[in-house]
């Protein structure tokens, strides 16, 4: 007599049962097969006919801008469409150029006045065979310590981030001592 382990083994192995089992396995594996499960190597390429102009481009960030009439002022005080350009002050000078990290300093050093008595400073960093790495870059001087700004003066210093120092506008400031420096470097070149 056999058990029912026996008798459900012997039941998978009759012929109908068996062409079911093996009908599922042809099934699934084209189903692999179909859905990518295959190795790969032998897959074939097929032209979509567009020219690489035609590919759209796609961002994960939207990239709109309000429209200048419903665009919210900065907060706090903004410089002046002209700012009022001065010589960077030699003390503030001294601290950025103690504090670059492979021997650079600046040139061409500018000044702006900021929100809360700050002074940003800014100017173009050369390294120490005359050659600018970088140019307009700007820091801030707030409750006597320094802090960088521009991506460069905060990559080419061990001074902190002080973008959150001037609150809704700090780029504001950056742009307007960067084009006192930029005249100061044409004034310099002739």
């Amino acid at each position: 007599m056999q058990t029912n382990a026996c008798a459900a083994s012997s039941a998978i192995g009759s012929p109908p049962m068996r062409g079911t089992i093996v009908a599922l396995g042809i099934v699934a594996s084209s189903a692999l097969v179909a859905c990518g499960g295959g190795s790969g190597t032998d897959a074939t390429t097929t032209s979509t006919g567009m020219a690489a102009g035609d590919i759209p481009r796609i961002s994960r960030v939207p990239m709109t801008t309000p429209p200048p009439a419903t665009a919210t002022p900065p907060a706090g005080p903004v410089p002046a469409a002209g700012p009022e350009c001065g010589e960077a002050p030699a003390r503030i000078v001294e601290m950025i150029n103690a504090a670059f990290t492979n021997g650079e300093h600046l040139e061409h050093m500018q000044s702006v006045s900021g929100p809360s008595g700050m002074v940003i400073v800014g100017g173009n960093i050369v390294d120490a065979t005359g050659t600018r790495v970088s140019s307009a870059d700007s820091w801030v001087m707030s409750a006597g310590a320094i802090y960088g700004l521009s991506s460069d003066a905060r990559r080419h210093t061990l001074l902190p981030d002080g973008r959150d120092l001037i609150l809704g506008n700090w780029a504001t400031y950056n742009d307007a001592v960067g084009e006192c420096v930029m005249a100061a470097t044409r004034a310099a070149n002739g």
